[in-house]
């Protein structure tokens, strides 16, 4: 915390401890902040509640050295809720970056991304479970995987280096497909896949693939295809050995996933690009997706590389939390260190509620929205009782 002193003399924790409550409670700003005025129970616990302002002042207060510090908290805490629980050892990782779009100019760091939104740029870190480990606020042209190796090598400094046999996992998307970031991934005993960026060739060796194999199905996947009367996808597997090259003794599987599309599926734009191209359209087309695999391919299969990596679409779930149940889309000051603190806190408090879901039901563990409802926004009322007269 930064060495803040208000008019009124609260300590720093006094703001941390409410504005972490803000968030719990469900509040968008720090104007809501005034319905805590006259709330009793806060009254009864922090005995004044400063004003909007004031939580401004002390969020203005934060450097980054102060920030450098919360990211690391943020990670111990999440090393040690997941011990609390006695989670499995290994932890997979997931990275990704996200937009918080914002309108008008005053807020520093706003600029035009590569989809044409004014926004700021977070890169963040969470893990199998939805505790995130550290979350970078960045003017909003950065890109994605800017300061992504630093990162990670920050939260691996906390982590003790296992065994190869039991080693961290993690999973990322194309953004993160280079050197760099690869080098850490290895040094580290790090096993997981990144989507393939063409930068790599991939495409251009899919000729060249001779041992697909067809996706294998479930019973269950089988059998509602037959109730839906709905045809299950044609998939094939693939794969080729990809040599880096700035490491060509270095060999890294690229699996490949082949899906045929028929006529009826495709869409105007596609139709009149393969007219183009001199194809039939109504033959349909072929479409590709490489993952690059930094865990070789035994014993998992192609097809179960690919479905490992698939499970990187919870990211965009906890990336999802933050933004609609803590409001970090938007962010209440002008300078980039204050939005910065103020999202690291709204990710400690996430973490707290994330806790507070899996000790609960660790099978299916609920969002902050029923949390809210269960733990929160229970009826009552504080009450005193004068213990001379009993």
């Amino acid at each position: 915390m930064p060495q803040f002193v208000s008019n009124n003399s609260n300590h720093c924790l006094h703001y941390a401890i409410l504005l972490l409550a803000g968030f719990w409670i469900g509040y968008d700003c720090l104007d809501d902040f005034l319905q805590l005025k006259d709330d009793p129970m806060a009254i009864e616990i922090f005995d004044e509640v400063p004003t909007p302002k004031s939580f401004g002042n002390f969020l203005r207060a934060f450097t980054l050295e102060n920030n450098q510090d919360l990211r690391k908290f943020l990670t111990k805490q999440a090393l040690s809720y997941r011990k609390g629980l006695r989670l499995k050892d290994s932890i997979t990782f997931n990275i990704d970056s996200t937009d918080h779009e914002h309108s008008g100019d005053t807020i520093e760091g706003l600029e035009l991304n590569f989809k044409g939104k004014w926004c700021l740029q977070s890169l963040e870190v969470f893990d199998d479970q939805g505790f995130c480990y550290d979350f970078d606020l960045r003017p909003g042209a950065t890109f994605s995987s800017v300061r992504s190796p630093e990162m990670m090598r920050s939260i691996l400094s906390h982590r003790p280096l296992l065994p190869t046999s039991m080693g961290d996992w993690f999973r990322a998307d194309s953004a993160f497909c280079y050197e760099d970031f690869v080098k850490i991934a290895l040094t580290r005993h790090l096993k997981g896949t990144i989507t393939a960026h063409d930068n790599i060739g991939w495409s251009k060796q899919i000729e060249f693939i001779s041992n697909w194999k067809p996706w294998v199905y479930t019973p269950e996947e089988i059998k509602k295809s037959i109730d839906s009367g709905i045809a299950l996808p044609q998939i094939e597997m693939g794969y080729y050995m990809y040599s880096p090259g700035w490491a060509p003794n270095i060999k890294l599987p690229v699996v490949i996933k082949k899906t045929f599309i028929p006529y009826e599926r495709l869409s105007r734009k596609k139709i009149a690009e393969l007219g183009l191209e001199g194809k039939d359209p109504k033959c349909g087309t072929h479409t590709y997706y490489a993952v690059l695999s930094l865990m070789g391919l035994y014993p998992k299969t192609p097809q179960q590389i690919i479905e490992y990596h698939n499970c990187r679409g919870n990211m965009e779930n906890m990336i999802k939390e933050g933004k609609i149940a803590f409001d970090l889309r938007h962010f209440p000051c002008k300078p980039m260190t204050a939005n910065h603190a103020y999202a690291l806190l709204g990710m400690i408090a996430h973490n707290f509620f994330r806790f507070i879901s899996l000790t609960d039901n660790q099978e299916h563990p609920q969002f902050a929205k029923a949390l809210r409802n269960r733990f929160i926004h229970i009826p009552g009322r504080i009450v005193y009782r004068d213990h001379s007269k009993v």
